[in-house]
């Protein structure tokens, strides 16, 4: 009877301006607060206990085929306006913040905040994020490539500094240490030593 269900989706999509696709599997007692702009894809699979609140997405990225929308557990809340892409599976008693964008998989009992997403509490203990790599964010990768340029530029001015002096270059630079292998913290350490990354 797929008319008949697409139909109704469709009006139901008029009435309320949630959307939810025939094929996607709902659990008991799902609850969909203030769902104006719930979209719920084909094939998302959502356990029982599971509260969405507006503007929220459970989507493709357009790069799968078959199974291509995420898998919720139970008890899970996921605060207004997140977007979850993809085929990947969010744990059991899950919290994805307001705004977030996750698209890998999470493990049971943590909450998630951030674009892209990222763990924050894991079994009621803080994550702390001891390298900006982990987070997987392009902006992240754009900075590192900056603070490398910027070690070069430092790098050349000292070299050009000293011979226009008529001096040797002193730089304390190991050979091995390329400015691509250095973290931003080696690159500013002056930068990074009031702050807790």
């Amino acid at each position: 009877m797929r008319f008949l269900s697409r139909w109704l989706s469709q009006v139901s999509r008029l009435l309320t301006g949630i959307e939810i696709h025939p094929g996607a599997k709902l659990g008991r007692r799902l609850f969909i607060d203030h769902g104006s702009g719930t979209v719920i894809g084909e094939t998302a699979i959502i356990g029982d206990d599971v509260t969405l609140y507006q503007g929220v997405t459970l989507g493709g990225t357009g790069k799968d085929k078959g199974k291509r929308h995420p898998t919720l557990g139970n008890n899970i809340v996921v605060g207004s306006g997140a977007k979850i892409l993809g085929n990947i599976t969010i744990g059991d008693n899950c919290r994805v913040g307001a705004g977030s964008v996750v698209l890998r998989s999470v493990p049971a009992n943590s909450t998630i905040v951030g674009v892209p997403g990222h763990i924050v509490l894991r079994d009621g203990h803080r994550v702390v994020i001891t390298d900006p790599k982990d987070i997987r964010d392009p902006l992240s990768d754009v900075i590192i490539k900056l603070a490398t340029e910027v070690h070069e530029l430092r790098e050349k001015f000292q070299k050009h500094s000293h011979e226009s002096l008529g001096a040797e270059p002193n730089l304390t630079i190991d050979e091995g240490s390329s400015p691509a292998n250095i973290s931003p913290q080696e690159l500013f350490q002056d930068d990074y030593q009031d702050y807790e990354i």
